[in-house]
Order: C-alpha cells, then structure tokens, then sequence
C-alpha cells in the first residue's frame, strides 16, 4: 500500500491518519505529497504528483 499524504493538513487529510495507516499496514511505504489539486497552491506541484503516480504504476 502507498501512502499519499496531503501537504496542508485539513480536517478529511490529517498527518495522523497517514501516521497511523504506516504503523497499521505491513508493507506501507509514504511517498512524496502535494497539496490537493482543486486548491490554489496545488499549481505548483502537478509534475511532481505525475511523476509520484508514474513510479507506482512502473
């Protein structure tokens, strides 16, 4: 299972829950998180997400 982490905490995407599903889940690994893309400063990080996205389908 990979974990996908929101960079802005917010009350449906809270650090606990990623903290706790890497504890819970045998084999969870956290990759790299970005801000959720319907917010303003997701603007800059669309390529990065891409590439996350494209390393765990490869």
């Amino acid at each position: 299972m990979t974990v996908l982490p929101s960079l802005r905490e917010n009350p449906p995407h809270q650090c606990r829950t990623v903290d706790a599903l890497l504890r819970l889940v045998p084999g969870a690994v956290e990759v790299p998180g970005s801000p959720e893309p319907p917010r303003p400063d997701f603007a800059g990080h669309p390529d990065a997400l891409v590439a996350t996205l494209a390393d765990l389908i490869s």
